[in-house]
């Protein structure tokens, strides 16, 4: 009786000790394939393009990682392609992560906003400066 109460203590403990913001940084480790991403706009000219198997992203426990992403999409007669094959470093806070790196080689900073932090799905969103808004479902491979 004695061991299953010193047990349960000990749960509630690793439970309540673990931050919202640790529990996402450890849940994010490994391969997630972006199984859904949805570029949209909206005003004058509304536009959605959802897309699916994007490609992966991995997330090491020392703060990097790499994309490796290739898609494609048609707005206005034009067609945009992202090949996206850069590594990058990362962090988060219990809400969003931060990924830095160089992208096409240019320096960026995207900051995703997490909608829903499961251990085997997460669903991000962001905004762009163009006005560009974006929502990737993530599902773990490992």
């Amino acid at each position: 009786m004695v061991r299953r109460i010193l047990s349960i203590v000990i749960l509630a403990i690793l439970c309540v000790g673990c931050s919202k913001e640790e529990q996402l940084s450890n849940r994010l480790i490994g391969t997630w394939s972006v199984d859904r991403l949805e570029i949209s706009v909206s005003g004058s000219l509304p536009f959605t393009a959802p897309l699916s198997d994007v490609g992966t992203i991995t997330f090491k426990s020392d703060g990097t990682g790499k994309n490796n992403l290739d898609y494609s999409y048609s707005f206005l007669s034009e067609t945009y392609a992202v090949n996206d094959n850069e590594a990058f470093k990362w962090e988060n806070s219990e809400a969003t992560v931060t990924m830095e790196g160089n992208a096409n080689s240019g320096e960026q900073i995207i900051i995703w906003e997490v909608a829903d932090n499961a251990k085997k799905k997460q669903v991000w969103t962001r905004s762009d400066d163009l006005g560009l808004n974006y929502e990737m479902e993530l599902l773990k491979q490992d």
